[in-house]
């Protein structure tokens, strides 16, 4: 989710910088509960896995360059209400160095994508205590040309096993997604029970799926390669 600028996308993203910094500045940590996850493109400090209650993670949103193109969109997660459920993710911790300027360049792409940035309430699995952080959602049905919406669950699993894009098979980021929660949920319920479906599904749709390479490092080793990456960058 990151990437060079376009100029008019720099342009927006220095207006973004001036509205972000009369925005909430005590809120210094995003919560990611999709490919952020796993290749964050922000700078940061700590990391810890958070859970925000209230809420289920769906493939309602359409992803026509990532996952997968104009004649065959692939679906990506965003977050819905819904009161018996939780979605498990990474919360970061930003540099403060770089947090206005960082904030701004995501807003700016995401909202190429259909998202835009809203505050939410999440526990920190590490510490049980809750704060609010910064997130990235879907925009209303209305607002979002790139919204799938709803469907039967076979349906959503077709399109997955069947799209592809930029940053490869739209099955590979479902699976990676299914990977954290089971890694994360050792002892605690399942409550990301609609995705893990979806992979089941899209799976066996296709009869050539091939496993990823190497499975996704885990949290601790991706935070360690990440502090070796930046230790010349501390605030």
């Amino acid at each position: 989710q990151s990437g060079s600028l376009l100029p008019s996308q720099q342009q927006s993203s220095k207006s973004a910088i001036d509205t972000l910094a009369a925005d909430d500045s005590r809120i210094q940590s995003i919560f990611a509960y999709g490919s952020w996850i796993w290749k964050p493109h922000f700078r940061y400090k700590e990391l810890a896995i958070g859970i925000a209650l209230g809420f289920s993670r769906q493939l309602f949103q359409g992803s026509f360059q990532d996952y997968g193109r104009p004649s065959w969109p692939g679906r990506i997660a965003t977050i819905v209400p819904n009161p018996d459920s939780g979605v498990l993710g990474c919360l970061y911790q930003l540099s403060r160095r770089h947090a206005i300027e960082d904030i701004a360049r995501a807003d700016a792409h995401q909202a190429t994508r259909g998202f835009h940035r809203s505050q939410l309430v999440v526990e920190n699995c590490t510490t049980g205590k809750t704060e609010t952080c910064w997130v990235y959602i879907a925009r209303k049905e209305e607002d979002n040309p790139y919204w799938l919406g709803r469907a039967e669950p076979s349906e959503i699993a077709f399109q997955v096993s069947q799209a592809s894009g930029s940053r490869g098979p739209n099955l590979d980021y479902v699976r990676r997604l299914v990977d954290f929660v089971r890694l994360q949920t050792r002892g605690v319920i399942d409550r990301d029970l609609d995705t893990k479906r979806v992979l089941r599904l899209a799976t066996s749709e296709n009869s050539n799926d091939q496993r990823l390479q190497s499975p996704p490092p885990s949290q601790q080793q991706q935070h360690l390669e990440y502090k070796r990456e930046r230790e010349d960058d501390r605030d």
